[in-house]
């Protein structure tokens, strides 16, 4: 009686997946190159209706996310409270950190995103 091996189909392994988060960064901690993503937007506005006599207009405050919130950007410059950007399509963004809340992005993830999304950067800090 001979023995008959059956073979397995080899399949292919799926690597592990390496998650990151964006993490916050305070404005005093950006980098030239550093991959960051606007987060969330802070908005003031004046109250529609006029304030009584004697008192002030009153400033309503909200956070609202941006339709490009989490859009990779490559910092090119920071002067406070002001950071230039470059985003993947090439155009030059101003954000300004008193209004816009950045997270940090990974490296990797950051070089990722502009390849797939068309730029390879270079995320060398200086």
């Amino acid at each position: 009686m001979s023995k008959t091996k059956t073979k397995t189909p080899k399949t292919k392994k799926n690597k592990a997946l390496k998650l990151t988060t964006a993490r916050s960064v305070v404005p005093e901690d950006l980098r030239v190159g550093d991959g960051v993503a606007v987060a969330h937007t802070d908005l003031q506005v004046l109250a529609d209706q006029d304030p009584p006599v004697g008192e002030t207009y009153r400033v309503i405050k909200a956070h609202y996310i941006p339709h490009d919130a989490g859009d990779p950007l490559k910092v090119k410059a920071v002067c406070l409270p002001f950071v230039l950007a470059v985003n993947v399509a090439k155009q030059h963004v101003t954000l300004d950190v008193r209004r816009q809340h950045l997270v940090r992005l990974d490296p990797e993830y950051t070089r990722r995103a502009f390849k797939a999304l068309g730029d390879k950067p270079s995320l060398k800090r200086r």
